[in-house]
Parts: C-alpha cells; sequence; structure tokens
C-alpha cells in the first residue's frame, strides 16, 4: 500500500507540474522544427522517396513545444500515408498578403478521403491528427480547415495570431 501511495504522490507531483505550464511566447522557425521532425521521419524509414519542401525560414510568435506539436499532429500522419505509396510530395509554406498570413501544409494527391478535421474519415488516426491540430490552432487564437480536390491532393490551411491584425480564414463547412 506505501508503494502505491508513494506512485501516487508522484503521479500527482508530475500533473502539478504539468498543469503549472505556461507557455512562452517567443519567435519560433516552423521550417526548422518542420525540418526536424521530416529528419526524424526519414531515420524510422530510410529509402522512400518523399520530397520535401520547407522555406528556409518561416518565423511566427508562439509556444515552441505546442507549435512543434501542431506540425507533428500535420506531418507525421501525412508522412505515413504516403510511406505505404513509398513515394510522394510534402510542402509546407506561407501565403502572404495585405489581410495577413495564412500556412499551409500540402501533401500528395490521393492520400485522405475526407475535408474537414471533425468528419469521419478511412484513416481514423489521421482524423483524430487533423482534429488534435485544428485544436491546437484554436488554442494559439488561429483557425484551421482543409481544402481538397479528388486527385489534386489536400491542403491544410491555418492561421496564427501575429502582431499584426488577424486575418479571418472562410472555410466551406
Amino acid at each position: 500500500m506505501q508503494m502505491n501511495l508513494a506512485s501516487f504522490g508522484s503521479d500527482l507531483a508530475d500533473l502539478s507540474r504539468v498543469l503549472q505550464y505556461s507557455a512562452t511566447h517567443r519567435p519560433v522557425n516552423l521550417a526548422g522544427l518542420a525540418r526536424s521532425i521530416f529528419s526524424e521521419l526519414r531515420r524510422e524509414r530510410p529509402g522512400l522517396a518523399i520530397a520535401i519542401e520547407v522555406p528556409a525560414r518561416l518565423v511566427v510568435e508562439g509556444d515552441a513545444p505546442q507549435l512543434r506539436a501542431l506540425l507533428e499532429a500535420l506531418l507525421v500522419p501525412a508522412w505515413h500515408e504516403l510511406a505505404h505509396r513509398r513515394r510522394g510530395r510534402i510542402e509546407i509554406g506561407v501565403a502572404t498578403s495585405d489581410a495577413g498570413r495564412v500556412f499551409f501544409v500540402h501533401d500528395d494527391p490521393g492520400n485522405m478521403a475526407t475535408l474537414s478535421p471533425a468528419c469521419e474519415d478511412d484513416d481514423p488516426t489521421r482524423a483524430t491528427e487533423l482534429q488534435r491540430a485544428a485544436d491546437i490552432v484554436g488554442q494559439l487564437g488561429g483557425r484551421l480547415c482543409t481544402v481538397g480536390v479528388p486527385g489534386h491532393g489536400v491542403t491544410v490551411l491555418f492561421t496564427l495570431p501575429d502582431a499584426e491584425e488577424p486575418i479571418e480564414l472562410a472555410c466551406a463547412a
């Protein structure tokens, strides 16, 4: 019984640390995070012909662990889906206009059947990770939606708050 109490006390202390975590907002290079994630994925599955397109810099203000979790939720399922075909392309970038910045992750055609993180998907892991990404973006004060055309791939669009005026992302229901 004492071991269980000791374990319980340790678990409670861990929970306390998690609940006290406060996000640290600072400049974060999303491109560097993406390259790190892709490097880890390539070590897991060497020899795949998956092309990666990542700009040199893609700096945002935010919490690095949250932003890494966001990118993992978007990039890892796309990578694993393309790995079944042993080839493909994943691109991450940003479109800038007078209204603000919209970030995107685009992957090769045919790897996802549904276009909304709230919808059920042939790949429940992919749908779950899209929902997780939408939740993270929402926590950060942004918006996420997916756009796709059968045979032409899927693009996940998301906004993150900037020092500039936030852009409104209009997503079809």
